[in-house]
């Protein structure tokens, strides 16, 4: 009996386009649910360009008898200024008509989502760096980022270690957030090291309550005193520890979704290894896994798309390639560690804007957001922890 087969109808059986735009964005708004915010900025003015807050050193305690004939010798107290200077930052991008009428999407929908996105990881970036910026680091039992090394079980983060950086912020007056413990933003690589000590409590295992109130936005659980939220823009210094040989450079440009590179020397370099690409700690630096090869190596990355797996960005001949040890970064944050400033107009995470009717026949929109704002730290009021961690990453952080 003949029956006809799906490859019979070939010109029957099309792709079904989908209409829906898929987007990737998560955990936006992170850093700054521990900003202390001011008041907003009135939009027509009646401020200054720079915001100092005042803050006072401590008395120190009393603890010699009073004379009976004598007056007390009084103290002198000391001051001090935490500086907040906003700036303006902002992003935009711009459509034609004729790209609206040939989409299979809404555009309009679609680009205010992606910049709108774009708004808040910008904003919660700039908070991200205001916070590592500071100068009190403590790292584990090592003298320097430069020698962690995550083949050493102390460089790791351990109990010990984080009961370290809660005693060291009780030391220096830091108040917990929530009365009881500090948060902290971490990477999840950072998150997963945690999660493997057996004194680990997952957020779901305690009561919010237990912890102060309720869990943080992305809180996973907690630790020797520290409530963890897990971010993908939490810290990590990309190959920042000890080098596990030495660094090379690129032989050749490798393109934005580039799936392999070709490097100056090999030495060292195996199948399996996590390779920095880029000047470390510069804007497009990233790191990716290598897949097979020996000279151009094939690597993995996070690429330009759903779809696409190589690099993230274009690397000029020259840009430096470092294999070493991935360092976490454990911040803790208090009450009065952070201090920020922002205008009405813009709110806290900036304002979102639509523009058309711009040109002479209406065919161009933009996309875009702006914010005007700053963010003011308290030194004393921000530690930063920093270990080894034995995992590496893919993308840029």
């Amino acid at each position: 009996m003949a029956l006809t087969k799906a490859s019979d109808l070939s010109n029957s059986a099309i792709t079904n386009y989908k209409k829906e735009a898929m987007t990737f964005a998560w955990g936006e708004e992170v850093w700054g649910q521990f900003v202390q915010w001011d008041d907003p900025i009135p939009d027509d003015g009646g401020n200054a360009a720079s915001f100092d807050y005042l803050a006072f050193g401590e008395l120190d305690p009393a603890i010699t008898a009073l004379t009976e004939d004598a007056d007390v010798t009084p103290q002198s107290l000391a001051d001090y200024n935490v500086t907040v200077t906003p700036a303006e930052y902002g992003n935009a991008v711009g459509r034609t008509q004729k790209a609206a009428f040939n989409a299979r999407v809404k555009t309009q929908t679609t680009f205010g989502e992606i910049v709108g996105k774009n708004r808040t990881r910008s904003v919660d970036r700039l908070i991200r760096n205001g916070v590592l910026g500071n100068t009190l680091v403590r790292y584990a039992t090592a003298a320097s980022r430069a020698t962690l090394d995550n083949a050493t079980a102390t460089h790791l983060p351990t109990y010990d270690f984080l009961a370290e950086l809660v005693a060291t912020a009780q030391d220096l007056g830091m108040e917990p957030l929530d009365g009881t413990n500090y948060a902290s933003v971490i990477h999840p690589q950072v998150a997963r090291e945690l999660m493997k000590l057996t004194e680990w409590k997952s957020a779901k295992y305690y009561n919010p309550s237990d912890a102060g109130g309720d869990l943080w936005k992305g809180e996973i659980g907690m630790i020797a005193g520290i409530r963890f939220i897990a971010n993908r823009f939490g810290k990590v210094y990309m190959s920042g520890g000890l080098p596990a040989q030495a660094a090379t450079t690129l032989s050749a440009a490798a393109a934005a979704g580039a799936t392999s590179i070709a490097l100056t020397s090999s030495t060292g370099i195996a199948i399996g290894d996590y390779l920095t690409v880029g000047t470390l700690e510069s804007g497009t630096a990233e790191q990716v896994r290598v897949m097979s090869g020996s000279g151009p190596w094939t690597i993995q990355g996070v690429g330009q798309g759903p779809s696409s797996f190589g690099l993230r960005f274009a690397h000029a001949s020259g840009e430096a390639v470092t294999e070493a040890t991935n360092v976490g970064c454990i911040p803790l944050i208090g009450k009065n560690s952070l201090k920020g400033v922002y205008g009405a107009r813009t709110g806290k995470y900036g304002q979102f804007i639509v523009k058309d009717g711009l040109d002479l026949l209406n065919r161009f929109v933009y996309f875009g957001w702006y914010w005007y704002g700053g963010i003011g730290r308290v030194e004393r009021y921000i530690l930063r922890g920093e270990c080894a961690i034995t995992a590496g990453m893919l993308g840029y952080n």
